[in-house]
């Protein structure tokens, strides 16, 4: 495993992980964009899960397993079947709340090899700036 430091957030490696230390930030009651990707060739299942191991969210085959995603996470969750074409994963988590710090993590398995899984590592903690406004910062490893 190679590791390039970019700059001093940002850490990208080669083999068969992409490394990549992210600050996110959102703000209560707003949206973030969770960062997901892979060069691997297209998945057959991606699988998004929170530092309890909850279930945000499941793509199996190019569609989103609704019935299987915790309820703390339903409406909240948006991804583009467009992108994961692309081999872009990410996910839009809506509505943050205190309870969404900490870790998330995506788990691509690839077709082709039977199971390889890549995994992002989301992790953060919640600043509160006034009694209106709060920041979450997410630092996160692909």
């Amino acid at each position: 495993l190679r590791c390039a430091h970019v700059s001093s957030v940002a850490v990208l490696c080669s083999v068969s992980v992409i490394c990549q230390d992210l600050i996110l930030e959102g703000i209560i009651k707003k949206s973030i964009l969770l960062p997901c990707s892979s060069s691997k060739p297209p998945p057959l299942e991606v699988f998004w899960r929170d530092k309890n191991s909850t279930n945000v969210l499941n793509i199996n085959e190019g569609k989103p397993d609704l019935e299987s995603q915790d309820k703390s996470y339903k409406d909240r969750v948006s991804w583009s079947e467009t992108e994961f074409k692309r081999k872009n994963f990410s996910i839009i988590l809506e509505n943050l709340s205190k309870e969404d710090n900490g870790n998330f993590e995506c788990i691509v398995f690839s077709g082709d090899d039977g199971g390889t899984k890549t995994k992002i590592k989301l992790e953060g903690e919640l600043i509160f700036l006034s009694s209106s406004r709060a920041e979450i910062s997410l630092k996160g490893l692909l």
